[in-house]
């Protein structure tokens, strides 16, 4: 999977070129093809990413459903905020049963009930009638009444399975310790086979999930900075992976010191970044070869404004020039498809 975005690929919808050399983006455009400017040479703010507040997978686990059933709560329904413990019910499970296979198990259990009062009166005639004799030794020796004994106990133990079939509640428990992060289901609802019931997370152990179409930014990254009010606390970065139905990879963070105040998973927050940049590379940041020894590179004048300069070196335009630096690809193809 990569993040790279090609404008064959794109609508070129509300782009418009101005000129030989100018293009209008949409700011919405801009996101989807991750396009990324930066002022070349500045001392201007430290680029920063938008991150969430998620889940430390190895301290946090998803309870969904094992089949389609109605839920039902344990002594009360649970809401999210409340603490749980690895093990602890937090609902039950009632099945769904087709129609056809509940009106089968009906009428096999009526078959079983038939059978069981007949068993009964056969076991009760034959204890009758070896009390009647009253000769223990008989009764023992009395296979018959022995038969008939066996054949109602195992009669009556069918019946409480076969009710049990039509009536049987799966637990459902938490797969670890800590808090309910997420309940989207509701007492009563009925649920499908692999949905999300409860989420857990231990509030004391999440990360920051950010989302980046640079894929050599981690390779860059000396550090990062979470501010929360007057606080800053620095960030260790923890790995990246691709980003799921989408473009773009997703760099994880953890806080090193505890924060001023708990974070909540689905929290947004902007951190800063520490990237090693060194100079000498700089300049060349977001340079396209042309050919002939010629280079360009695309200038952000504008919001939505971008222009395409050529020259020999991209040095020439650092000199306080935001640059596109990641994306300057594409925008030259939907320039080339405008002509």
């Amino acid at each position: 999977m990569t993040g790279i975005v090609h404008a064959a690929s794109i609508t070129p919808e509300g782009v418009r070129r101005i000129g030989d050399t100018e293009l209008m983006v949409p700011k919405g455009l801009q996101r989807l093809l991750g396009i990324r400017t930066e002022v070349i040479g500045s001392t201007g703010g430290a680029p920063s990413l938008l991150a969430e507040v998620v889940a430390d997978p190895r301290y946090s686990g998803e309870l969904r459903a094992a089949q389609s059933g109605t839920l039902e709560p344990a002594e009360r329904w649970r809401l999210p905020g409340e603490r749980v413990r690895k093990g602890e019910l937090l609902a039950w499970l009632r099945p769904t049963m087709a129609q056809a296979e509940a009106a089968r198990r009906q009428a096999e259990i009526a078959r079983l009930d038939e059978r069981l009062r007949i068993a009964k009166m056969n076991f009760e005639r034959l204890r009758v009638q070896a009390d009647a004799l009253d000769n223990p030794a008989a009764t023992q020796n009395n296979v018959y009444y022995e038969q008939a004994d066996l054949e109602w106990r195992a009669l009556q133990r069918q019946r409480e399975l076969a009710g049990l079939g039509l009536a049987v509640l799966q637990p459902l428990r938490a797969p670890a310790d800590g808090t309910l992060a997420s309940a989207p289901v509701r007492e009563g609802e009925l649920v499908s086979a692999g949905q999300l019931l409860f989420e857990i997370a231990d509030p004391e152990r999440l990360q920051l999930a950010a989302l980046s179409h640079d894929a050599t930014l981690p390779a860059r990254l000396r550090g990062a900075t979470l501010r929360l009010g007057a606080a800053s606390l620095p960030l260790s970065y923890r790995g990246s992976e691709p980003q799921r139905g989408g473009t773009g990879w997703k760099l994880l963070f953890e806080t090193q010191s505890p924060p001023p105040r708990a974070l909540l998973p689905g929290e947004l927050h902007r951190i800063e970044l520490d990237e090693a940049v060194p100079d000498a590379q700089a300049s060349q940041r977001g340079c396209l070869a042309l050919g002939n020894g010629e280079r360009g590179v695309w200038l952000h004048t504008a919001p939505e404004r971008f222009v395409f300069k050529r020259g020999v070196q991209c040095a020439a335009w650092s000199a306080g020039d935001r640059r596109v630096v990641q994306g300057a690809a594409v925008l030259e193809q939907y320039l080339h498809q405008a002509e």
